[in-house]
């Protein structure tokens, strides 16, 4: 159920911020990101959301997870 909740809230997020509606998405990618920390694609996709929300340190610190994840 953890999985596919968190790729729920990260697919919304996503249509959410294409929308224009980031503060909303940033609120779901942290509830998708509580369900499943170890996703970089959901960090990569938080990380984006923030940076278009204007907070560019936390933005770099999720590129830097994301990137601590991947192989």
């Amino acid at each position: 159920l953890g999985y596919n909740a968190a790729q729920a809230f990260n697919n919304q997020a996503v249509d959410l911020c294409a929308q224009g509606r980031c503060v909303e998405a940033a609120a779901l990618l942290e509830q998708a990101l509580a369900l499943d920390p170890g996703s970089a694609e959901m960090r990569l996709n938080y990380a984006r959301v923030l940076a278009r929300v204007g907070r560019p340190e936390e933005s770099r610190r999720e590129v830097e997870k994301a990137a601590a994840k991947r192989p």
